[in-house]
């Protein structure tokens, strides 16, 4: 009963905007429609919890989201069980 709510990139390019590390940002509906594309400040503001690493996450388990920013930039989405039980087996490695 899953449905696609959307699908979000990260590009980096040369030049593009060296205060945030050259990072464009973009957001898509299911359709493909384009909801943001650029300097995404909610993107932005999400990833500076790893800016020593370039703004990017390494893949859970190794960082996990704290549970009070994922519902903070993603209100309407529920939470992966999955996501939720990685936490709770791993909770040294929710970025802080």
């Amino acid at each position: 009963h899953k449905q696609l709510v959307g699908v979000t990139a990260m590009l980096k390019a040369a030049k593009f905007d060296p205060s945030d590390r050259n990072w464009i940002m973009a957001a898509y509906d299911p359709t493909g429609k384009v909801l943001a594309y650029g300097k995404v400040g909610s993107c932005i503001a999400c990833h500076v919890l790893v800016r020593h690493q370039d703004l990017v996450f390494a893949p859970p388990p190794t960082q996990l989201l704290p549970i009070s920013t994922w519902k903070a930039f993603f209100s309407k989405q529920e939470m992966n069980p999955a996501y939720v039980a990685l936490i709770q087996k791993h909770p040294g490695a929710v970025v802080q």
